[in-house]
């Protein structure tokens, strides 16, 4: 049975593929009412319009909604809003259909301008994707892609921008203390972050809610300093920390995860899910990684150290609850 927002589909190919929905919704009464008497324009019709109406039917049952999901509709829509403007354009002589056609274009474009650059400009997403983008370009300048960053609650886009795939650093199981997400079957583990803030080591965390951090009890006594702020009117977006400025220091430590991973003389190569990559700061002097599984499930933690040319691996099994210590 369609869900309670299964009008959210055929609204939505309405309005994304507008103008041309319009001409769509044209060609679909007349394959109803007016169907085409050649045999082979007729099974033509039929296919395209099962096609669209059951595909329509299928996505507005679906219990997950998004437009973007749709786009399997849209060949057939442009199908039949392809021969109805064909049709139109038959019955105008070829200076008409010309001028037609350049109306068409410059209407298109007028109304793409109008609205990516101005409706969409304060949409929510547009505005996160925007702070997004800000705080990646200004971690990228002062300490390059791959500085390790906390990710707590923060939009994927910023992953996006500085071209790593870093999980937040969330409980594994909804717990009474955080923040669920549905979507991502997980928790926004603020007291974790605050826990990695009370450590030495320098941590520091991306957030979209800051004031989960700053107005919790947890945090009291903590400095907490803000060394980016890429929030936009209306939208927080910025790393909190323990550190006055964005900088590599000896002792660091992030959450990848259920992971939390704290380094010692380590520079930080690459990070991506359970696999890790570091460089001795001073090659010859003691440098080590430890690895915590704060999760409920075991994990396999790759480490790969490279030294004046050389790689070594290491592989374990990090059981939960367990710290594994490793070094070059």
């Amino acid at each position: 049975m369609p869900t309670a927002h299964g009008y959210d589909s055929p609204w939505s190919v309405i309005t994304r593929f507008a103008p041309w929905s319009l001409l769509c919704c044209v060609g679909l009464w007349r394959v109803i009412f007016r169907p085409a008497q050649d045999l082979g324009q007729r099974r033509f019709e039929r296919f395209v319009f099962c096609w669209l109406m059951l595909g329509m039917v299928f996505f507005a049952a679906a219990p997950h909604q998004r437009a973007d999901l749709l786009l399997p509709l849209y060949p057939p829509a442009a199908m039949l809003a392809g021969r109805e403007l064909a049709l139109l354009l038959a019955r105008l002589p070829r200076a008409g259909r010309t001028s037609l056609v350049l109306v068409i274009i410059l209407c298109g474009l007028g109304g793409a301008v109008v609205k990516y650059e101005w409706f969409n400009r304060t949409q929510e997403y547009v505005v996160l994707t925007s702070a997004a983008q800000k705080l990646a370009r200004q971690v990228e300048q002062h300490v390059g892609r791959d500085f390790p960053l906390t990710h707590v609650d923060d939009p994927y886009a910023v992953n996006f921008y500085l071209d790593t795939m870093r999980p937040l650093a969330y409980g594994p199981e909804k717990k009474a203390d955080g923040v669920y997400d549905s979507a991502l079957n997980a928790t926004y583990d603020y007291q974790h972050a605050i826990r990695l803030l009370q450590g030495d080591a320098a941590v520091f965390l991306v957030l979209s809610r800051p004031e989960k951090i700053l107005d919790d009890p947890l945090a009291g006594d903590l400095k907490i300093y803000r060394p980016i702020d890429a929030s936009l009117p209306g939208h927080h977006l910025c790393v909190l920390s323990n550190r006055r400025t964005l900088a590599a220091e000896d002792r660091m430590a992030m959450g990848v995860g259920p992971l939390t991973v704290t380094t010692e003389g380590l520079k930080w190569l690459h990070v991506a899910q359970n696999d890790f990559v570091f460089e001795p700061v001073n090659p010859g002097e003691p440098a080590e990684v430890q690895f915590v599984n704060g999760g409920s499930e075991a994990l396999r933690v790759c480490v790969k150290f490279i030294s004046q040319g050389s790689t070594t691996r290491q592989e374990h099994t990090l059981e939960p609850g367990n710290a594994w210590n490793c070094r070059p």
